[in-house]
């Protein structure tokens, strides 16, 4: 199962027309210099970090029951991507909520983890849950809900003195909606993610909005959202087609997370996935923000994460568009870019 990470070289979607943000948008940390990051190699480079944070979605808690019944989801007030209301593959998403939803099953009871979401015909033997939504629809409710995007960190240091990691693509939180024996409950992802080395739960830390890219096609010149060729929605082993990923260091062995047994519901058991801003949010000063010990899941480990680090330090941050919520995905070839030129347009 082991492979090397392949990291396409293409560019992170553009769209004309942004615009940087407010310094009032901006959270009170001073930036310094740090040492650029390689998918492959650190460089010797440094970089002053001039962008200002992109903006945060709020949040709001979602209730979670332990054990407990809890109200179903009534997606009927929603929008959805889809024109039909049975659709298997909708997307629906509230913006005024930040939360994007979809549907899909459990499909693994044991065995070792490289994702937790995949779509159909995706790698269904390494992944706790698979749906039948395009993930280009996944993306663009994310992005319609003002979710930012970036493959990026920078180093920054605290009032208190603390460096740590500014992300700047949108920190989400995973939940899964379900019925077990006749009890309707909800849970975060990480209640069924087991870290092999350490016998706990995968840490209790959100995961990063990185958008996935674009490939070009060499024969005619033709762009592909390369999620949609490969079907990878959120992983725990990094993946550069994947629009979610882990920022733990763990994210870079795919030998640490395995299915927790011992909660996991049966294979086919439906499962409604919910996508919202990370709880950690809530608090001013943690968003997007993580001190380096919160993002170790390696025991003690100290595996060499840095070195293979795919978040680019010196990447330049891309802020999305303020979107508007009643613009329509054409189809699953229509391209991002051209989605969100849409989207500026009707501002």
């Amino acid at each position: 199962m082991k492979r090397r990470i392949a990291i396409m070289v293409v560019a992170v979607f553009s769209v004309a027309g942004w615009t940087p943000l407010s310094l009032a948008e901006t959270p009170s940390e001073k930036p310094i210099e740090t040492v650029a990051l390689t998918p492959t190699s650190v460089s010797t480079s440094v970089v002053a970090d001039t962008t200002q944070m992109p903006p945060i979605a709020p949040f709001e808690a979602m209730i979670c029951g332990e054990g407990d019944t809890i109200r179903r989801t009534d997606l009927a007030p929603l929008k959805s991507l889809s024109e039909k209301p049975d659709d298997p593959a909708a997307v629906w998403y509230d913006i005024e909520k930040k939360r994007v939803y979809f549907k899909g099953v459990f499909c693994l009871e044991r065995g070792a983890l490289e994702f937790i979401i995949v779509g159909d015909s995706g790698k269904n033997h390494e992944t706790v849950v698979q749906v039948t939504s395009a993930p280009l629809d996944i993306s663009y409710a994310l992005l319609i809900c003002g979710f930012p995007y970036s493959a990026s960190y920078r180093i920054v240091q605290g009032g208190d003195g603390i460096m740590r990691r500014m992300f700047y693509g949108q920190a989400v939180d995973i939940f899964f909606e379900y019925e077990e024996n006749g009890v309707l409950k909800r849970k975060p992802a990480r209640n069924f993610i087991l870290n092999a080395k350490t016998n706990d739960l995968i840490a209790d830390v959100p995961y990063i909005f990185t958008g996935s890219r674009y490939v070009t096609d060499p024969q005619t010149g033709s762009k592909h959202f390369l999620a949609n060729i490969e079907r990878n929605i959120a992983a725990v082993f990094f993946d550069s087609a994947s629009i979610l990923n882990t920022p733990l260091n763990t994210g870079y062995d795919d030998t640490y997370y395995i299915i927790k047994e011992d909660v996991i519901p049966k294979k086919q058991t439906p499962v409604l996935v919910i996508l919202q801003p990370a709880a950690r949010n809530a608090d001013p000063a943690k968003r997007n923000l993580f001190k380096d010990e919160e993002l170790r899941d390696d025991g003690g480990g100290n595996i060499n994460s840095e070195s293979a680090s795919p978040f680019l330090d010196a990447d330049a941050p891309r802020i999305t568009p303020k979107p508007k919520d009643d613009v329509r995905r054409q189809s699953d070839d229509l391209e991002l870019d051209d989605l969100l030129k849409e989207l500026d347009a009707n501002e």
